[in-house]
């Protein structure tokens, strides 16, 4: 289950996140979509204003139906909208860079974002539970370093729509990791979720 936690929190950062949080002027530029920076300016906050209303969306929602849907939800929505990022640079279709760019902060804020966080906390062994928040952390913040310092020179090589279409693929593997690995948690006691993950797993090996 450890493995679950930290994957988890590492996959959070694989998406990309970084690349629009902090590069989200660049691509608005490259995109476009902005003629001034009063444009840019007002682009940028309301970017951070989805962000803020899905994460308190998410909050709502998550004991209602569980971390495991959302989470899946989330990843899939991710990887469709850089899909479609990937897609608009490609063809120069600037509405659909904005759309697919607003939903990949959106899909992110409503699942893995929060989510991440929570789920580690859940299905970490309470005699473990610091040291393994701590190694979880600091191979997120690793991550995303790795990310927001890679992605100029990579955006350079593949350009945006190359870059984000890795970022697709990358977010659809973890996705598809974690609908076999990842357990529902909601309401459970840490023995049933780990009763649960070693039926997973049984499962997974008999098939």
């Amino acid at each position: 289950m450890m493995i679950v936690g930290i994957g988890v929190a590492v996959a959070q950062q694989i998406t990309g996140i970084d690349s629009v949080v902090v590069y989200s002027p660049r691509i608005f530029k490259q995109a476009g979509v902005v003629k001034s920076d009063a444009d840019l300016f007002a682009a940028t906050v309301c970017l951070g204003i989805i962000k803020t209303l899905c994460i308190a969306v998410s909050a709502c929602f998550l004991d209602k139906f569980g971390r495991r849907p959302l989470l899946l939800l989330s990843m899939a929505g991710i990887a469709s909208c850089q899909a479609l990022m990937s897609s608009g640079f490609a063809t120069g279709r600037q509405v659909v860079v904005v759309i697919g760019m607003f939903g990949f902060i959106s899909f992110f804020s409503f699942g893995i974002g929060p989510i991440c966080w929570l789920l580690a906390s859940e299905v970490f062994p309470t005699n473990i539970r610091a040291k393994a928040m701590s190694m979880a952390t600091t191979l997120n913040r690793l991550t995303s370093a790795t990310v927001a310092l890679t992605f100029l020179p990579l955006s350079d090589f593949l350009g945006m729509s190359g870059c984000y279409g890795l970022f697709a693929i990358l977010s659809a593997l973890a996705g598809m990791i974690q609908f076999f690995t990842v357990p529902e948690t909601k309401g459970k006691t840490l023995e049933s979720v780990k009763e649960s993950f070693d039926a997973r797993t049984f499962e997974l090996a008999q098939t």
